[in-house]
């Protein structure tokens, strides 16, 4: 079976906030009897207070878990990201963003999840340089490094990749050349 909470269903005609609209549907998952279904989930634990969001977003993903589902959930939540990291059950990802011209690759990584570049964006879209570093002064030193961990890992692993790529072609032409010799002999 396949179940989705995706996009915004907020409507004033049924009186559904963007909050209740997700938990609406949300409960409808949790209270669907079928194991092993598969599940999206977008933008989980948001509409409401960051804090509460990503302890409620937690409390679900574990629910869904221990009914043997295979969940996708995106999130721009640090603290379920930094939950999910260190779950084994739990696979972490994101999509690749190219940093230098803030713009989305739509390249998904796995292992790491991915920066939000909040205040890049920003910047890019009109947001004066005054009014970034006020936002940037109020939040928690934490948030902070968790974004700028994340990136940094990030750039790690894209040197690692080459430096594999690399590798595998050089590994390929050195076998090419071993078979000329052994020909040869």
């Amino acid at each position: 079976k396949f179940i989705s909470d995706i996009g915004d269903g907020q409507s004033i005609q049924n009186n559904l906030s963007t909050f209740s609209s997700h938990i609406n549907k949300i409960a409808y998952i949790l209270n669907y009897k079928h194991s092993y279904s598969l599940i999206l989930l977008d933008e989980l634990g948001t509409g409401t207070e960051p804090e509460s969001g990503s302890a409620l977003a937690q409390a679900i993903l574990k629910e869904l878990l221990q009914k043997n589902c295979i969940v996708f959930a995106t999130t721009h939540l640090g603290a379920l990201k930094t939950w999910a990291h260190s779950n084994k059950n739990i696979i972490n990802g994101g999509m690749q963003f190219d940093k230098t011209k803030l713009n989305p690759t739509f390249e998904f990584q796995t292992g790491l999840p991915g920066p939000s570049y909040t205040f890049e964006i920003a910047k890019r879209m009109g947001i004066n340089n005054n009014l970034i570093n006020y936002a940037q002064s109020l939040i928690d030193n934490n948030s902070i490094n968790l974004e700028k961990i994340i990136t940094s890992l990030q750039d790690d692993k894209h040197k690692i990749d080459i430096i594999k790529k690399d590798l595998v072609n050089k590994k390929d032409i050195l076998n090419q050349k071993e078979t000329l010799i052994n020909k040869k002999e």
